[in-house]
């Protein structure tokens, strides 16, 4: 399957969303002379986040949270990311434009690379649904067919995927071109609940863009390649949903 199988969705901000996480990743290769890395560590900590980092932090990694913990930055040797809380995330350009520059300083400033070997965005979506603690069984095809699409509920998987005995009917399917593509991963999680007769389901779609030019990527490249990668997450999304969930996007949560 390709990427371009999705379409094009027009693009436009919802009031409303079932976004829970967001991941960008920046990957690449391990600097071979690592001579002065430290103090380049800890001029980057204190301009960027106001900290001052510990010493050997580069051949250690660290993750740095805001203070309100909806944040949080990971460095290590070969790879730099950031992972947001969907209630703090605002849009592309409002959000992993500002937060994707931190994890570029960090690539030129601190390791010394003007390009990397790669970059993914993962966004994770969640639904809830209750039901009551006597009935048996939860109904999983009839949820997938409130959240998603009969496109997308009509796929058979193409990836074999490892069982997971925490993710009921888990499934995942990839779409590809060339150095780029789309891996879509669905399934069932338990989750909490006020309501003691209740039981909780989470139904979750987490999509990730990954591209991987064989020449690699420049630095001065890399807004254009999130900007390439959120697009095809966008469309894939679109096309995933159901109607029903595009109405209370558009409207605002049911009550």
């Amino acid at each position: 399957m390709k990427i371009s199988d999705f379409g094009t969705y027009t693009y436009r901000k919802f009031d409303y969303t079932f976004l829970n996480r967001v991941i960008v990743t920046f990957s690449f290769a391990e600097p071979e002379n690592k001579n002065g890395i430290d103090e380049r560590m800890k001029e980057f900590s204190s301009s960027q986040f106001g900290i001052q980092s510990p010493n050997a932090f580069f051949e250690n990694g660290t993750r740095l949270n805001r203070s309100d913990g909806r944040i949080s930055f990971s460095f290590t040797k070969q790879s730099a990311s950031v992972d947001i809380d969907g209630e703090v995330y605002k849009s592309f350009g409002d959000t992993i434009i500002p937060l994707a520059y931190k994890l570029r300083v960090y690539v030129n400033d601190v390791v010394g690379a003007n390009q990397l070997q790669s970059i993914s965005i993962r966004k994770i979506n969640l639904w809830q649904f209750e039901y009551d603690k006597n009935i048996l069984t939860f109904d999983t095809n009839k949820a997938r067919e409130i959240i998603f699409s009969s496109s997308y509920n009509a796929l058979k998987m193409n990836e074999d995927i490892q069982p997971d005995e925490l993710i009921r009917d888990l499934r995942q399917n990839k779409w590809s071109d060339d150095n780029s593509w789309i891996k879509l991963r669905s399934g069932f999680v338990n989750s909490e609940t006020d309501a003691k007769e209740k039981n909780s389901y989470g139904l979750f779609l987490d999509s990730e863009g990954f591209e991987s030019p064989v020449d690699g990527i420049k630095t001065q490249e890399i807004d254009d390649e999130l900007k390439t990668i959120n697009t095809n997450l966008y469309n894939a999304y679109m096309w995933c949903i159901s109607e029903k969930v595009r109405t209370i996007m558009e409207k605002g949560k049911e009550d």
